[in-house]
């Protein structure tokens, strides 16, 4: 093993040349003795280094949050959705042929939304059904991987 110490003057003349900023803030950082600007430069470093780090974890959580919030909500949900104002479309099945034969549709599936009134004992709810054909949906959307067959929650 080799030791090599080198003089003090060698690495602050290395520092000034090749790292200037380091070099200054070094210097205004070291603590000397009992100097007190020299201990508010010092705690000044590690609020401002504390306040980067939680700030950066709180973004990366937060960014995380909302690409898994997306990737759930667009996973269930088509990408365009055809309806007729007012009443069901009668002729599903034609407006079907029309669209497959466009370029850039990759799939197609039926489905109607209704509102409905849930009952149970006192209890009174309106709710929204939406009734789809099982054998087309998984083409358009995730919605299948989501439903648990069977009773109870």
């Amino acid at each position: 093993m080799l030791r090599v110490k080198f003089k003090n003057n060698m690495i602050i003349n290395f520092l000034k040349n090749n790292f200037y900023e380091f070099w200054i803030a070094l210097r205004y950082t070291r603590l000397k003795g009992r100097n007190f600007i020299s201990f508010i430069s010092l705690t000044s470093v590690i609020g401002i280094t504390l306040g980067v780090m939680a700030l950066i974890v709180v973004l990366s959580v937060m960014n995380g949050f909302k690409s898994e919030l997306q990737s759930k909500i667009l996973s269930v949900a088509s990408d365009i959705e055809v309806v007729k104002i007012g009443e069901n479309l009668k002729d599903w099945r034609q407006l079907k042929s029309n669209l497959d034969d466009l370029e850039n549709i990759s799939a197609i599936a039926p489905f109607t939304n209704n509102q409905a009134m849930l009952s149970l004992g006192k209890y009174n709810r309106g709710v929204i059904v939406r009734g789809i054909d099982p054998s087309l949906e998984p083409k358009v959307s995730d919605l299948n991987l989501k439903i648990k067959e069977g009773g109870g929650f």
